[in-house]
């Protein structure tokens, strides 16, 4: 009989969901109190540069363990492991693909003084970006049965550990330069307790390279495709954004918006994803099943009722109190106007509601052309944004990427509506 863990993920996603609403809220203020707004302002930048280029990230877990799972409820225990290791071949290689990638970027930039007097930071930031990937792979490992509790409640913990140790840290060193290698020391060991933690019978804990083979790996990239245009337009509309502020040369712009997005985005993003990651399990374990058309028509029903209700909920209170409790937050360091708080959080309503849509489409592996309609959608944005120095006028360059989202969603809508129906009808 298929068990259903998501009760126990929606529990434990929430718990992690809770601590970065902690952090989260305590960080910034903590980092700007202890720190200063320059140091922050850096930190902020410096981070987003590995981030940006992790655009170049295959994004092969949440899928393959998705297929993993399948497999385990149809007891084919011998698939597992060649799934498993031929996804973590891919991963490694992308590791150095990065690797390259980065170091290009750092030769090429190299006469430019800031990457000159921060190579060392950077390097740091792109290493600890490269340990969070590998480590990566061990979420699969740990979770493809169907609960996340073993690896959430590491991240959980050593999220906890990173984000408030950097701010007091103040106290142990006398230069900023030292709190990157104490969040590189503290992410190898993250990386290490992950991989401590993976002993399962079925899988072979580190790569088995005579398991490697083109027909597994075609496998891998063809169930990955989907999430991997979906990863890529995130990062677009993520560090992509503060790249592009960035250019300007004002790390203060840097600042608002990060900290603006923050609390408008990424706070309501974070929230919702507590449901989108333990339904994404849950519709692959219905799916595979034969309560189809009466479980999963009503799960996803009360998902995409609960979840718009939540977001009009959510940008009202936004809209009413969210400067207030944003200047207070950070110490009103940052000017922000109403009307760029509307913008940011009709964006990601857009967003969101577009991710519950196509969730369903992503158990059933069925993204890869809704995907890579969404990367064009966001790279052509990031063009136009590019082009008209975004920096220059947040406001226009917002309301373009209202319009982007805007047609992505209904394109998704429309597109989710046609592969749930075909789908239900030839599962009649």
């Amino acid at each position: 009989m298929n068990k259903s863990f998501l009760k126990y993920n929606i529990a434990t996603e929430s718990t992690s969901f809770g601590v970065r609403i902690l952090i989260q809220l305590f960080f910034p203020p903590l980092m700007l109190f202890y720190w200063g707004k320059d140091n922050f302002d850096l930190w902020l930048f410096l981070f987003a540069i590995p981030a940006f280029v992790a655009m170049f990230q295959i994004s092969i877990i949440a899928p393959i363990r998705n297929h993993m799972l399948k497999l385990y409820r149809e007891k084919k225990y011998s698939k597992l492991n060649n799934i498993y290791q031929n996804a973590f071949f891919l991963v490694v290689l992308n590791i150095l693909l990065i690797t390259s990638i980065a170091t290009i970027y750092m030769v090429i930039n190299f006469s430019n003084p800031f990457i000159y007097e921060n190579l060392n930071l950077i390097i740091i930031a792109f290493t600890c970006l490269l340990l969070n990937l590998f480590a990566s792979n061990s979420h699969a490992a740990l979770s493809y049965k169907g609960s996340v509790k073993e690896h959430l409640k590491i991240e959980i913990f050593f999220d906890i550990i990173i984000n408030f140790t950097v701010p007091v840290s103040y106290y142990i060193f006398s230069s900023f330069d030292n709190v990157f290698s104490l969040v590189l020391v503290l992410t190898l060991l993250k990386t290490y307790v992950l991989y401590s933690r993976v002993n399962d019978k079925y899988l072979d804990k580190f790569i088995t390279f005579k398991l490697i083979n083109f027909k597994d790996i075609k496998k891998v990239i063809n169930l990955s495709l989907g999430f991997n245009f979906h990863i890529l337009s995130t990062i677009i509309k993520g560090p992509g954004l503060i790249i592009l502020l960035g250019t300007s040369n004002n790390l203060s712009l840097v600042g608002m918006i990060s900290t603006a997005r923050t609390m408008f985005y990424y706070l309501p993003l974070k929230f919702f994803d507590v449901f989108e990651r333990s339904y994404f399990l849950e519709f692959t374990n219905i799916i595979n099943t034969k309560k189809l058309n009466k479980d999963f028509r009503k799960h996803y029903l009360y998902l995409l009722i609960f979840c718009t209700i939540g977001l009009l909920v959510f940008m009202l209170f936004s809209n009413f109190f969210g400067m207030y409790i944003y200047n207070y937050w950070t110490h009103n360091f940052y000017k922000i106007s109403s009307e760029l708080i509307f913008l940011i959080t009709l964006d990601i309503l857009l967003i969101i509601i577009g991710s519950f849509l196509i969730l369903p489409l992503l158990s059933l592996n069925k993204y890869n052309y809704i995907g890579l309609f969404e990367l064009i959608i966001n790279i052509v944005t990031f063009l136009i944004l590019f082009s008209n120095n975004f920096f220059n006028n947040l406001i226009y360059g917002y309301k373009i990427i209202i319009i982007s989202s805007s047609l992505i969603l209904a394109v998704k809508f429309i597109y989710s509506l046609s592969i749930l129906k075909n789908y239900a009808v030839r599962n009649k």
